[in-house]
């Protein structure tokens, strides 16, 4: 009996994708559980901030005022809340990348790879929101700035500038 490469090619993709599949399944479960972890830490530090910043609660003594006191955790309530999506967005479209070139039907990975471009540019967005968030919550504590922290922040968020300047004008010269 010859060997036959498309019918061995044919069986190995269809056990990788059930493989891909099932690994999905588990990543996205434990995903979700991320997700809705990151978004309940979130709320809860802005329900905190709140709190300060009505009078429900007393201020740590270090702050001037419970303004003062509210802008710590309401920071950080934005950078959790941002965060929180990031994976669902990843995970889902390396998905339907993956499904797009273990199936193979026409054109469709092309369609899958615009898509995750698409998705590099948002998670590109997200972290340097995340980012600026940070740098504005540094700038709004009462203790002195370091140096070395701000330049550390401002390289990265040059990187992931250029970073997402290089990936709109691939994505301008794809779509010419």
């Amino acid at each position: 009996m010859p060997f036959d490469l498309e019918h061995w090619r044919h069986s190995f993709y269809r056990n990788l994708r059930e493989l891909v599949y099932s690994s999905l399944l588990v990543i996205s479960a434990a995903n979700a559980l991320l997700m809705l972890g990151l978004l309940a830490c979130g709320l809860h530090e802005g329900f905190k901030a709140c709190t300060l910043l009505f009078g429900m609660t007393v201020p740590p003594q270090r702050f001037a005022s419970a303004e003062h006191a509210a802008i710590e955790p309401g920071i950080r309530s934005i950078e959790l809340i941002l965060l929180a999506p990031l994976g669902y967005v990843l995970v889902g479209a390396i998905a339907i990348y993956i499904k797009a070139l273990v199936e193979g039907e026409g054109e469709a990975w092309v369609k899958a790879l615009h898509l995750v471009e698409g998705v590099k540019s948002l998670v590109t967005s997200l972290l340097l929101s995340i980012l600026a968030t940070d740098m504005v919550g540094r700038a709004l504590k009462d203790e002195p700035l370091a140096f070395m922290p701000i330049a550390a922040e401002c390289l990265v968020m040059g990187v992931l500038l250029a970073y997402l300047l290089l990936l709109g004008s691939r994505g301008q010269s794809g779509k010419s």
